[in-house]
């Protein structure tokens, strides 16, 4: 068991098949998060899922149906992001998804 001023450095995250939701705010200020890949019966990211993962370079997802406000928000290293074909992404607004990211390729 963790104290609660221990911290825990994630790197890399691979969600396998059993895994549909991510829930609000559950990776927010992983700082050390560096690529997250997602199998494809994720449906739903939720809001701030992944905010503030400043260390976050790459995301890959499967068939998301749909991504929530601000999930990737200020992941000032995220370059790219892959969805496969067919998936959704953008809850309200694309823009406010990657709010203050450093997102170059879109795939």
């Amino acid at each position: 068991m963790l104290a609660s001023t221990q911290m825990v450095f994630i790197k890399n995250v691979f969600l396998g098949e059993n895994v549909t939701k991510i829930h609000t705010y559950l990776f927010a200020d992983a700082y050390s998060l560096k690529n997250v890949t997602f199998h494809k019966n994720i449906v739903d990211i939720g809001g701030f899922a992944f905010y503030y993962c400043y260390s976050l370079t790459t995301v890959i997802l499967g068939k998301t149906n749909y991504t929530s406000d601000s999930c990737f928000a200020y992941c000032y290293s995220l370059e790219n992001f892959t969805i496969q074909k067919g998936g959704v992404c953008g809850g309200n607004s694309v823009g406010s998804t990657f709010l203050y990211s450093g997102l170059k390729y879109l795939t």
